[in-house]
């Protein structure tokens, strides 16, 4: 058996795997894996929000960190770090505990930032919200998930809301689920961007309204494909017009770029007659 010193553990081995040993073995792989990215998720979680209240994260000081664990409950920074992570604590609500510790102590001017890089409350519209944003690229498996509900691609502008225990979820900014949830719980959303490298495709879902005629599937599928797109699911709609009928497709892009190419391809295909990214609500 030939395996790769890169490879990871995935979830469908269990399936496979006979002994209990190898499915022990699996899962204590996937709960490490999820932890650290867990760990680093809210570790920059609770640094953007220290950089908002004028703190160097890097630069407490143990004492400082007892102290907030007496008053949070966790048992280690690392521990406290996942809870914010899995949207069990607010980062917000210890960056300013951590602030009020550290004034306690004599606010040590070391552990203070620059004027340059401390971003405000009162500054987060400007330009400076850019360094407190969370940046994602796509590689961080279960602690940040992207939304089928909108399903974001890279060049969508984003919003991220922290689900109780489900880490942190990514949608469109402008998608109607998130919209209505930000409506209830505006103070568990945070900023995420899209970093400049993003080394995966996402999902996408597309509805396209096509002529009725033989083989029309499978053209529309061959305009798909030779975007260099992948398609996951097809469906039709039950109701069929009675010139036309609706062809829905989920596919993969690497950005709005692709995606733009594949409606291109697909817009000049004389069976297409209307292309629209879709989404749920």
């Amino acid at each position: 058996m030939v395996t790769s010193v890169n490879s990871q553990p995935n979830p469908g081995w269990l399936a496979f795997v006979r002994t209990g040993k190898a499915r022990a073995s699996i899962r204590h792989s996937l709960k490490t894996k999820h932890y650290a990215e867990s760990l680093q998720l809210g570790e920059r979680l609770l640094a953007s929000a220290l950089r908002q209240q004028g703190v160097d994260a890097g630069l407490m000081t143990p004492m400082i960190w007892e102290k907030l664990l007496h008053w949070t409950g966790d048992k280690t920074r690392e521990e406290a770090c996942v809870n914010i992570a899995l949207g069990r604590r607010s980062a917000q609500e210890l960056a300013i505990r951590l602030k009020i510790l550290l004034d306690e102590e004599g606010g040590s001017e070391q552990m203070r930032l620059g004027a340059a890089d401390w971003v405000s409350p009162s500054q987060e519209n400007s330009h400076s919200l850019q360094r407190q944003a969370i940046l994602v690229d796509g590689r961080e498996g279960g602690s940040i998930s992207f939304q089928t509900c909108c399903h974001p691609i890279p060049g969508d502008n984003i919003i991220g809301y922290l689900g109780k225990g489900e880490g942190l979820q990514v949608h469109t900014n402008d998608c109607p689920v998130a919209l209505r949830m930000l409506s209830k719980d505006g103070d568990k959303w945070v900023e995420v961007e899209w970093a400049k490298e993003v080394n995966r495709e996402f999902e996408v879902d597309l509805a396209i309204d096509t002529r009725q005629g033989k083989g029309v599937l499978a053209r529309v599928a061959s305009s798909v494909t030779g975007a260099d797109s992948n398609i996951l699911n097809v469906s039709m709609d039950d109701r069929y017009k009675e010139d036309s009928v609706t062809i829905r497709f989920t596919i993969q892009v690497a950005d709005r770029l692709h995606l733009s190419k594949v409606m291109r391809s697909l817009r000049a295909n004389p069976d297409v007659m209307r292309v629209t990214r879709t989404r749920s609500l």
